[in-house]
């Protein structure tokens, strides 16, 4: 759980921050641009499709940790039943006790 936990705040500072990269980089190129003639202007596609890069791993991320936290995998274990009597005393069990019957077939 806690390695999902950090993974949304991974996700979450990938996310902002590739966005931020494009902007910061996107802008530095152009602020730049009369001091370079222009040449760092050639700059802002590969800062934007990294920037998009990093921006869309981080959605990743934050899909793949809110799924684990949202599956119930985090749940209690439950103790192991090691007859049928107990089985049939529990919340379930009791609630198909008369649905089911005994048979000598073995699966």
């Amino acid at each position: 759980m806690l390695a999902d936990l950090l993974s949304l705040a991974q996700g979450g500072a990938e996310f902002v921050g590739g966005f931020l990269w494009m902007f910061g980089g996107t802008a530095g190129s152009v602020a730049a641009s009369p001091a370079t003639g222009g040449a760092s202007t050639a700059a802002i596609p590969a800062i934007n499709a990294s920037g998009l890069a990093l921006s869309g791993h981080g959605a990743g991320v934050l899909t793949s940790a809110f799924g684990n936290l949202h599956n119930g995998k985090y749940q209690g274990n439950s103790n192991a039943i090691t007859n049928m009597k107990e089985f049939f005393e529990t919340e379930f069990g009791s609630s198909i006790k008369n649905k089911v019957s005994k048979t000598k077939k073995k699966l």
